[in-house]
């Protein structure tokens, strides 16, 4: 996966660790300067899908160091990268 931050261009590789089809999906990063693990549930709703999103974000040095502030950092990129997963589907 590669997005832009702040800082620059970063990569993180990711592998699926679980996958029960059609309601989760577990994905964790194996390399990249972000580890995290998302945990994606899908429901249907009768006229559409409900996305939900558990994400453990695990930050170190600098990043670890600023506790809420970046925690608030990486809640913005997540709500920016669903947004724009939106208007993909949503087209």
């Amino acid at each position: 996966m590669q997005r832009d931050l702040p800082g620059g261009s970063a990569e993180n590789d990711l592998e699926i660790v679980e996958l029960t089809r059609p309601s989760d999906l577990v994905i964790r990063t194996t390399s990249g300067p972000t580890p995290f693990t998302y945990r994606y549930r899908f429901e249907g709703d009768g006229t559409g899908t409900q996305l939900h999103l558990a994400a453990a974000v695990e930050l170190s040095g600098i990043a670890g160091a600023m506790g809420p502030l970046a925690t608030r950092a990486v809640k913005r990129g997540v709500d920016s990268n669903f947004s724009d997963l939106k208007r993909i589907l949503e087209g």
